[in-house]
């Protein structure tokens, strides 16, 4: 593989970041907005929210497809119609008279999502060498590892510890009055920070984790340990 120069480097990686993000913008954003969707569209937020399931099942099935497709036609063609039925379903979405069109614009949306997550994954492999993928998961992680010691220094009574490596990390948040491991702060706090549009996993244990993908840029990475602590003192502070 040919070397590749630093701004070349920057503007994949960047790509590759918008490629990945694709997915958390899809679903984050549109959470909070459900009340207001579904008086607009006269429906209830549990119709409204069925739509979730689609787009979470169109990126499902769509994650089946895009790696074979790309390998068969070219990663760029791919990249470009995925790029282009989000766009679409998007506009389609935004401008649904009835939920039902809602559902079905978001489900074709997930078809794309997962195109966004499986490509740029793809292209990574392709354009760096396994070596220098492991070096910047590393890196990731010496970045990570600052920004989540400062936030548990800023909570002790809430966050009994953090634990991780590379782009694995975990709070275990706690109960200040008993100290125990706290599940129901676990999952406010996961909840307040996918509000605020921040990618955030709550597997029903009294831990909230993150797992950003290895294109993020280095500064939304870090924007997004920040609005977990912002999350956090929203419901503590």
């Amino acid at each position: 593989m040919a070397e590749l120069s630093s701004r070349h480097t920057f503007n994949i990686v960047t790509l590759l970041g918008v490629l990945a993000m694709v997915g958390p913008v899809g679903h984050d954003i549109f959470i909070p907005a459900i009340p207001i969707i579904a008086d607009g569209l006269n429906t209830t937020t549990n119709q409204v929210s069925v739509s979730i399931s689609g787009i979470f099942l169109g990126n499902a099935i769509g994650t089946l497809f895009h790696g074979p497709l790309a390998d068969r036609f070219g990663r760029k063609i791919i990249i470009l119609w995925v790029l282009g039925i989000y766009t679409v379903t998007a506009i389609v979405a935004a401008l649904s008279p009835n939920v039902e069109t809602l559902i079905i614009s978001r489900f074709f949306q997930g078809l794309a999502l997962a195109g966004g997550r499986v490509l740029s994954a793809a292209v990574a492999r392709d354009l760096f060498e396994k070596e220098n993928l492991v070096a910047e998961a590393e890196r990731k992680g010496a970045l990570v590892e600052p920004a989540m010691r400062e936030i548990a220094e800023r909570f002790p009574d809430h966050i009994a510890r953090h634990t991780g490596a590379g782009l694995l990390w975990t709070f275990h948040a706690r109960n200040p009055a008993t100290g125990e491991l706290d599940l129901d702060l676990a999952a406010e706090w996961t909840w307040a920070t996918v509000r605020r549009g921040v990618m955030v996993f709550h597997t029903m244990r009294p831990t909230i984790k993150i797992c950003p993908p290895l294109t993020i840029p280095d500064d939304a990475l870090l924007e997004g340990i920040e609005v977990m602590g912002e999350a956090l003192d929203s419901l503590v502070g």
